[in-house]
């Protein structure tokens, strides 16, 4: 058994899909896929746990909530290349027009991340996830929704870069009280380093619900790297389909280590 391991690991390496970790001593480069919805074209190191986390309020002329942690705890598999992904259910308080206050639990979630490079500058990569919610009377009305997200890094120099994401989500799998819908987004993200620390990003997110519901939004922000492994963030954004009936801002942290 342990010859065959040994033959595996080998073939891996032949084609360049095993890596080792960073040496001793050596701390990798963190890339998050906090704040943006556009997930990043970049696997977490091997050996290394990454969480990104962060508050976020939204509203509109019917609502207001706040909600967090929003917490993501990502590990690299093979370095470079695969991840594995866990997303902790958030907590959202909501106070409707009427003046009435829910609360909203959010999904547990299980990914894995995949990438390839295609050149040194290009790189693609697939994300299939399943969430479901916490408690089972939610369970049963709401179900699990099931996402497969194709991704797409383009860095066009040192400071500036491009990435998007083609997602398509089933939802209400599973439920007794809720049909199987579909939905998708399509988002595009554009990146500049202002400096080694400090970058800003403007971003287009398109979402399309099963009965032809088209939501238009357009985000941007910032991140500031304050060590190798430790980022803050923020950012802002609304839809933009006319008047400005739907807006969202947060901000977060993420730490490697």
């Amino acid at each position: 058994m342990a010859k065959c391991v040994a033959i595996v690991l080998s073939i891996l390496g032949a084609l360049g899909l095993l890596e080792a970790s960073p040496a001793l001593g050596q701390e990798p480069l963190m890339v998050t896929d906090r704040p943006e919805f556009t997930e990043s074209a970049a696997a977490a190191p091997a050996g290394y746990l990454q969480a990104e986390m962060g508050a976020r309020v939204e509203g509109d002329s019917s609502f207001q909530s706040v909600g967090g942690p929003s917490l993501l705890v990502r590990t690299g598999v093979i370095d470079s290349v695969m991840e594995g992904r866990f997303e902790i259910p958030s907590i959202s308080y909501m106070k409707r027009e009427d003046g009435s206050f829910e609360t909203d639990y959010g999904m547990a979630g299980l990914g894995l991340k995949v990438v390839w490079p295609i050149t040194d500058d290009f790189v693609l990569g697939l994300l299939p996830r399943i969430a479901s919610p916490v408690k089972l009377r939610v369970f049963q009305q709401v179900g699990m929704e099931l996402s497969a997200n194709a991704i797409w890094a383009w860095t066009i120099n040192d400071r500036f870069s491009l990435a998007g994401n083609v997602v398509f989500f089933l939802n209400g799998v599973a439920a007794d009280e809720t049909d199987v819908s579909v939905s998708y987004a399509v988002s595009v993200s554009a990146g500049y380093a202002v400096t080694d620390r400090f970058g800003v990003f403007l971003e287009s997110i398109n979402r399309l619900y099963e009965g032809g519901e088209y939501v238009p939004q357009a985000d941007a922000g910032g991140t500031f790297k304050v060590t190798r492994n430790f980022q803050l963030d923020a950012y802002v954004g609304a839809r933009v389909d006319g008047p400005a009936d739907g807006w969202f801002a947060g901000g977060g942290l993420a730490v490697l280590w």
